[in-house]
């Protein structure tokens, strides 16, 4: 009972609720038509129609033309109202603070166009990868697997590599004032060295990801009983790690032995200690299509009795 009642003050709340809508609609259209009418009335009476207009020829409000939303702005419903139609969606990316307008503008045309490649190749050159951090540059792929692979496995793994050693160079480049900063520390200098730092973590980040995203297209086209163990191989110059050939013999000789020292469970005779019910022949398929009717006439012509064929004598030659 109680919930039935709710249900019927709900109804009656809204009913109220979509009523005061109508009519607040109703209100703003007739007193915006009311104010058009009475502006082409004023309009007319004070202003005379030009001689040079051409026949035919009529305003926007005669034509019934859009109305001007900012001379006669809509009312606005109750809160109650606005809570039935529903609540707006948020943004979900929130933007910081806007740069320079003419760093802004060159970075999103290189972000639509990217940058010509003897531009790309003369920045490479400047920024070369760090001495003392050589993973900066694409791990190569070992040769091993490099035999086995397709060419369009082989041509998608190359141009990953190539976008790799251009995140190197983009963060040795980062490498150069973060350097001067962390060795040279001040208090102006502790918030840039901070922005530097992670932005350099970000591209290390993709970096590896890239590394990953490269396995991850080659591993399927592994074997699968050594696929297992050439996942844990690191990365470092390589991308399946320079010990890549000593690591899977390795592994390869554990299997083998780990199998010689198995012992092998001898197979237990199943013994059911469930009443054994008598021979179904049913169970057993018939091996040929017409096997038993053969068999069936093959035993009944054996067992036949060969008879001669009896003469046929007319009674009156009968003795």
């Amino acid at each position: 009972m109680g919930r039935s009642k709710n249900r019927k003050r709900d109804k009656k709340s809204k009913k109220r609720l979509l009523d005061k809508l109508r009519r607040a609609l109703e209100s703003s259209s007739s007193s915006s038509s009311d104010t058009s009418s009475s502006s082409t009335s004023s309009s007319s009476e004070e202003a005379p129609l030009d001689c040079d207009m051409e026949k035919g020829e009529l305003s926007l409000q005669e034509r019934g033309g859009e109305p001007d939303i900012q001379n006669n702005p809509l009312p606005v419903p109750d809160n109650d109202a606005l809570d039935l139609l529903g609540s707006k969606r948020k943004a979900d990316i929130s933007y910081a603070e806007d740069i320079h307008i003419e760093i802004a503008s060159r970075w999103e045309d290189f972000l639509k166009s990217g940058i010509e490649r003897d531009e790309k190749k003369k920045i490479m050159d400047i920024y070369p990868i760090v001495g003392n951090c050589k993973l900066l540059a694409a791990p190569r792929l070992n040769v091993e697997i490099q035999s086995t692979m397709e060419e369009s496995v082989l041509r998608q793994d190359a141009f990953l590599g190539r976008t790799q050693d251009e995140l190197g160079a983009a963060i040795s480049a980062l490498a150069i004032p973060l350097d001067k900063l962390f060795s040279q520390p001040s208090e102006e200098s502790k918030d840039l060295l901070k922005h530097i730092a992670n932005a350099a973590k970000l591209l290390t980040n993709v970096h590896h990801s890239l590394s990953s995203h490269r396995r991850h297209i080659i591993l399927p086209k592994v074997n699968p009983t050594i696929r297992k163990s050439i996942e844990q191989f690191p990365i470092d110059e390589l991308l399946f790690g320079q010990k890549f050939a000593d690591q899977l013999k390795s592994t390869k000789e554990l299997k083998k032995t780990s199998l010689e020292l198995k012992i092998a469970n001898p197979k237990q005779k199943f013994q059911s200690k469930n009443y054994k019910r008598p021979w179904n022949k049913s169970k057993f398929k018939q091996k040929g299509k017409y096997q038993d009717q053969k068999t069936i006439r093959k035993d009944q012509r054996s067992r036949l009795v060969r008879r001669k064929p009896e003469t046929y004598t007319p009674s009156r030659f009968q003795p």
